[in-house]
């Protein structure tokens, strides 16, 4: 009769983990919750609500919007009694009235990113995401609850206690012990050729969001040696413009992105040698190299290493880095920046300043908001450091704040030069000062409000809990207990400050949207990387010294890489091949038929009216239209004004992978 409840308890967590594991390939990847849910939005009495088909029920079941989320944090919560461990812990860390407080600020901050915008006005999105992240999350828990005492017993056993250490130590060494320059040499060549693959697998060597589009096409213009092109006869052929007639390019005489030169004179480079795919791939993967590099300068090598391979096992620094978005360029010179400050601040280098102020210079040139949300808690800690070292940080901080000058003074002679106005930018000469951050803003849509903030601030941060690392757990977990684990350490505050400061900057700004992510929040994914591996590292500290539990630093390691590699497991195994399908199905609507059609049938000086979407073909032309192929709008009747433009030319209609000659009217 004694082995009767052991019987029961073993059979209880074998229950579990057969449960976990079911749950998670129901839901794994996350757009299987599409299927299974079957999710309408409304808004019942003022309320926001949701339509849901569960499995196995015959009727549509109403439930209030975070009903579903909050009863998951709360079945997590009640089975944390369930484990004599967890409660241990936890009766521990209560008893520490300051570990308490921490512990609590940082869960509150840490569940505040996983609440979703209401579903009902638009926010389907940051909803399945979190209902994935806390669906998959409780599988997870149920599953280390499960399995947990079944690998405690093992790790007791010679033999395999044995094998895990040494398997332990080969891995340590390989990990720490192998050359700095054949470590990152290994991650940068692999992560540089896999991102070119994907450039082009996915997305046919061209750009496929309308940003990027519009920036390729004004670094041919930079090519030829241009700041703005002409705008060409009858330009409304020539209108790179969506459904919803909007456009990213200038054509009012003269023809040009409406975006900072930045991204644009990068892309030139590429586009000279006649790769300009090229760019961002290697942006990305030079990204990867400054990672380590700034994490040895703050914390060590462990984190300098375990940060590189973080950034290289990102989904969201991977395809951004496999496209033509600007984003991929100012995450470089952010992570540039942040490099180049601390060693400004250590060894007060004249020459560490004017790298540092040359890179936040490029950012401003990149995308200025995000420069500027970025730079503020790097001047006020700046400021701090001039009142504590002045004589010996006065000179380097000032040749950052000059070198940066400089740079900001090349953007204001741009604007002069193409918009007429030192501080006149592109977005407003296509659609005013509502395109500017501010409540009230917008130059499309309903004006931008404080509410309205709040719910893509909550999208970007649901975002970043999936996108950062595509783990079937959020993926700031290890940012949440690093802080909960109070760390002292200051740089951890300045890259979290980095992080908070870009995301109340784009709280006042009227537009929001997932591209391969929350990404008006990417240039922050350097410092969350860091902090991550900041996290993962502090573990065991948070384990033994917060919650007193008499467990080995090295068993809380191994186990805590385990988790990881489970994690990474769900994420390339089911996540990520969802979002590869994705991006390489037309992303943006955008593919490269009529690219591929045209070539195929060797066509040659011709005129090419397109019905598809004509941001797939508009950065085949060339600036002057003096190429061998000018592709147009396909304007109908119209079409006669411009074939009078181009006499001796022949005229062809595409639509997808159908071209067809016209005949001159």
């Amino acid at each position: 009769m004694k082995s009767f409840p052991r019987i029961l308890v073993f059979s209880g967590r074998v229950g579990m983990v057969g449960v976990a594991l079911l749950m998670l390939i129901a839901i794994t990847p996350q757009q299987k919750l599409w299927w299974l849910l079957n999710m309408t939005p409304a808004t019942l009495g003022g309320k926001a609500v949701v339509f849901i088909n569960f499995p196995f029920v015959a009727h549509r079941v109403l439930v209030e919007v975070y009903f579903l989320h909050g009863l998951f944090i709360l079945f997590m919560l009640a089975l944390t009694l369930f484990s004599s461990t967890i409660r241990t812990f936890l009766i521990a860390a209560i008893r520490r009235k300051s570990f308490a407080l921490a512990g609590l600020l940082s869960l509150g901050v840490f569940l505040f990113t996983l609440v979703p915008r209401p579903p009902a006005i638009g926010g389907e999105s940051g909803w399945y995401a979190t209902m994935y992240l806390l669906a998959s999350s409780l599988s997870m828990y149920l599953l280390i609850i499960g399995c947990g005492p079944f690998l405690n017993e093992l790790s007791h056993g010679q033999f395999f206690r044995a094998r895990m250490i040494s398997a332990w130590e080969r891995l340590k060494h390989l990990f720490l012990d192998t050359r700095p320059a054949l470590f990152l040499g290994i991650l940068f060549f692999v992560f540089f050729a896999l991102t070119n693959l994907a450039s082009y697998s996915l997305f046919d060597h061209i750009p496929h969001t309308m940003d990027s589009i519009a920036q390729v096409f004004h670094g041919k213009i930079f090519a030829e040696g241009m700041l703005a092109a002409p705008s060409p006869a009858h330009r409304e052929f020539f209108d790179l413009i969506n459904s919803r007639d909007q456009t990213t390019m200038i054509n009012n005489g003269k023809w040009y992105s409406q975006f900072p030169p930045g991204h644009s004179f990068l892309l030139m480079l590429g586009i000279l040698i006649n790769v300009p795919w090229i760019i961002n791939p290697l942006l990305g993967s030079l990204t990867i190299v400054l990672l380590y590099f700034l994490g040895v300068e703050l914390y060590g090598e462990t984190i300098g290493r375990l940060s590189a391979v973080l950034g290289a096992l990102s989904p969201f620094i991977f395809f951004m880095s496999s496209e033509f978005m600007n984003h991929a360029s100012a995450l470089f010179f952010f992570t540039a920046f942040m490099l180049f400050f601390v060693k400004t601040v250590r060894t007060g280098k004249i020459i560490h300043a004017i790298v540092a102020g040359a890179a936040l210079g490029m950012i401003l040139n990149i995308r200025p908001l995000t420069a500027f949300a970025l730079a503020i808690p790097f001047c006020g800690y700046g400021a701090f450091l001039l009142v504590r070292r002045f004589r010996e940080l006065w000179a380097p901080l000032l040749a950052i704040v000059l070198t940066a000058l400089v740079f900001a003074g090349i953007l204001f002679g741009f604007n002069a030069l193409t918009n007429g106005d030192p501080f006149l930018f592109g977005y407003e000469v296509l659609y005013g000062a509502k395109h500017n951050p501010g409540f009230g803003n917008g130059p499309w849509g309903e004006p931008h409000t404080p509410l309205k903030g709040l719910h893509q601030t909550l999208n970007d941060l649901n975002g970043l809990n999936k996108f950062l690392f595509e783990w079937p757990v959020p993926s700031l977990i290890f940012v949440f207990l690093l802080f909960a684990s109070m760390t002292k350490n200051k740089w951890d505050y300045l890259l979290l400050a980095a992080f908070l400061s870009l995301a109340a900057a784009y709280f006042f700004y009227w537009f929001q949207e997932w591209r391969f992510g929350p990404r008006f929040l990417y240039e922050s994914s350097a410092a969350l990387i860091l902090l991550t591996a900041r996290g993962i590292q502090r573990v065991p500290h948070l384990l033994r010294d917060v919650g007193g539990l008499s467990v080995s630093v090295r068993k809380v390691r191994a186990a805590t890489l385990a988790f990881i590699a489970v994690c990474a497991v769900v994420a390339f195994v089911g996540n990520i091949p969802a979002l590869i399908h994705q991006y390489g199905n037309d992303f943006g609507n955008v593919n490269a038929e009529v690219l591929k059609a045209v070539e195929g049938r060797g066509i040659r000086r011709a005129i090419v009216f397109v019905q598809s979407n004509y941001g797939s073909v508009f950065t085949a032309n060339s600036p002057r239209l003096d190429g061998e192929i000018i592709y147009a709008r396909d304007l109908g009747e119209k079409n006669y004004l411009l074939m009078k433009e181009f006499p001796g030319y022949a005229y062809y209609l595409a639509e997808g992978r159908e071209v067809r000659v016209i005949e001159a009217e």
